[in-house]
C-alpha cells in the first residue's frame, strides 16, 4: 500500500471536519446572537416593570399619607364594641349548662328520660 492510498480519504476527512467546525461555528454563533438579544429584550422588560411598580408604590405611599387618620372616637367604638362582644361571650360560657365532652363540644347523644 502506498502512501497516495492514504492522502485522499486523510485530505477529504480533515476537509469534512473543518467544514463541520465551520458550519457549527456559524450557527451557534446565530444562535447565541439571537439568545443574547432576547436576553436583552427581558433586561429591558424586567427594568421598566421594576420602574412601573416603585412607581406605584410612591403613588399610593402619596395616597396613604394625603389619607386622614381614623377618629379617635370610631377606634374606640370598636375597641369598646370588641370588647362587650368578648365579656358576653364569657358570659354565655359562664351561665350553659350544656354537658360538654373532653372536646369543649356539646354532647349530642339524645338523654332518654325513664
Amino acid at each position: 500500500m502506498s502512501i497516495a492510498f492514504w492522502v485522499l480519504p486523510l485530505l477529504t476527512a480533515a476537509t469534512a471536519a473543518a467544514l463541520s467546525w465551520w458550519a457549527s461555528h456559524w450557527w451557534y454563533s446565530r444562535q447565541r446572537a439571537a439568545l443574547a438579544l432576547r436576553l436583552d429584550r427581558v433586561r429591558q422588560t424586567a427594568t421598566q416593570n421594576a420602574l412601573q411598580a416603585r412607581r406605584q408604590i410612591a403613588q399610593l405611599q402619596e395616597e396613604l399619607a394625603r389619607r386622614p387618620l381614623p377618629r379617635r372616637r370610631e377606634a374606640d367604638a370598636a375597641a369598646e364594641a370588641a370588647a362587650r362582644k368578648a365579656a358576653l361571650v364569657d358570659e354565655i360560657d359562664a351561665g350553659d349548662a350544656s354537658p360538654r365532652d373532653g372536646s369543649g363540644f356539646a354532647a349530642t347523644q339524645p338523654m332518654l328520660h325513664h
